[in-house]
């Protein structure tokens, strides 16, 4: 158990370092959060929908609106584990991972825990801008736990869609590009931006729809079921066992065919 943690800790560490030396990629991912951000805020995007949606003025609402791109950042962040998994199994990384003593699972996890701290990197000149320039209201301890604690339920979920997106990478590299969509997808369909009702309805429990939903409930003190919680956090822990699930059959078909000698 202490080499598994050892392992963990290690590739944890490697992770960070390997990219805190590369400048350029630090800059360019804090340049396109940023970006877009700017652009989503000078345009306005959303603002009048989520001030009637949540019963605040304008200048509320894009508050509400940074929390809900700031959580569909880190969602994306999570999501390009099958990016990461093509990307280690043409550099041959992923071989050695593959056909090592400790599980695979494990390394990823520490993957997954790297990818939050990077992601706060990229992301926090758009956390500053938000507290200092619209305010942040004043919440209790709990509310605040609260809100961490379905950000983190939602990343867990959001982590299983990535693994179910890495099996599928690992039978044919260019499917890794789907992250990349998908995560352009969820910034209008996961209600991070603006709300629409419909979807939000139809989504109303996956990962990021309902976080999102849930932080601005909290923040406006709208009434929130219990229940809902409860399925939520349901869906979240299925889609990330079914993840697991899927990558751990993928991953053993991949080695048997010999399918990651075609890299």
């Amino acid at each position: 158990m202490t080499n598994y943690l050892c392992a963990a800790k290690a590739e944890l560490k490697f992770e960070i370092i390997l990219y805190l030396q590369n400048m350029k990629v630090i800059a360019t991912d804090i340049l396109v959060f940023s970006f877009l951000f700017i652009s989503f805020v000078f345009f306005e995007a959303g603002a009048d929908n989520l001030a009637t949606m949540y019963n605040v003025d304008a200048q509320y609402s894009r508050m509400l609106m940074s929390i809900g791109y700031l959580i569909w950042a880190f969602s994306t962040g999570v999501l390009s584990i099958s990016a990461e998994v093509s990307s280690e199994a043409s550099e041959g990384y992923l071989f050695s991972k593959l056909t090592g003593v400790l599980p695979i699972s494990l390394l990823y996890l520490s993957k997954f825990i790297a990818r939050i701290f990077l992601q706060l990197m990229a992301t926090l000149p758009i956390i500053i801008f938000t507290v200092f320039y619209w305010g942040f209201p004043t919440l209790s301890v709990s509310y605040i736990l609260l809100i961490m604690l379905f950000f983190m339920i939602c990343l867990i979920g959001m982590h299983g869609i990535g693994l179910v997106l890495a099996s599928f990478t690992l039978y044919n590299r260019r499917l890794s590009r789907l992250s990349v969509l998908i995560s352009v997808m969820l910034l209008f369909t996961g209600n991070a931006i603006t709300y629409n009702a419909q979807l939000g309805q139809l989504l109303r429990y996956f990962p990021l729809n309902f976080a999102v939903d849930s932080a601005r409930r909290i923040v406006t003190n709208t009434e929130m079921r219990v229940l809902d919680s409860y399925i939520f956090t349901f869906v979240c822990l299925s889609l990330f066992g079914i993840g697991m699930l899927l990558f751990s059959y993928s991953k053993n078909m991949t080695r048997q065919k010999g399918k990651l000698l075609w890299y």
